[in-house]
């Protein structure tokens, strides 16, 4: 009876990780079909990962500070 707690985090787990895998390769597609042109890609990657870092800060910041 110890181990299901174990069994369960880790099925939830391998679940959450199939699905992070299927969303990636979700994202790698569109990018292949956008209309996007291949030079901008990864500056509107970077302005997409610098607003969830803007978000990130503004939202759990004032949670984690506490912590550090």
């Amino acid at each position: 009876m110890g181990f299901l707690p174990a069994i369960l985090l880790g099925a939830f787990c391998a679940i959450l990780g199939i699905g992070i895998m299927k969303g990636v390769a979700f994202t790698e597609k569109l990018a292949r079909e956008s209309s996007i042109h291949a030079a901008l890609r990864p500056a509107l990657g970077g302005i997409v990962v610098g607003l969830m870092a803007m978000a990130r800060r503004k939202f759990f910041l004032p949670v984690t500070a506490c912590f550090t």
